[in-house]
C-alpha cells in the first residue's frame, strides 16, 4: 500500500455510490485503494 493511495476522495465517492446501489456491504470500511474497492465489489453477494 503506497502512501499516495491512502487519501483518494474518488474512492470514497465510488464506494458511497456503490453502497447506495447495495453493491457493497454497508458496514465494510471504506476502501483505501482501487484494488481494495474492486475486491469489495467482487465479494458482494
Amino acid at each position: 500500500l503506497k502512501e499516495a493511495d491512502l487519501n483518494k476522495p474518488w474512492l470514497i465517492d465510488v464506494y458511497d455510490e456503490l453502497k447506495r446501489k447495495r453493491w457493497v456491504v454497508a458496514d465494510m470500511p471504506p476502501p483505501k485503494t482501487r484494488h481494495e474497492l474492486m475486491s469489495q465489489i467482487s465479494n458482494s453477494p
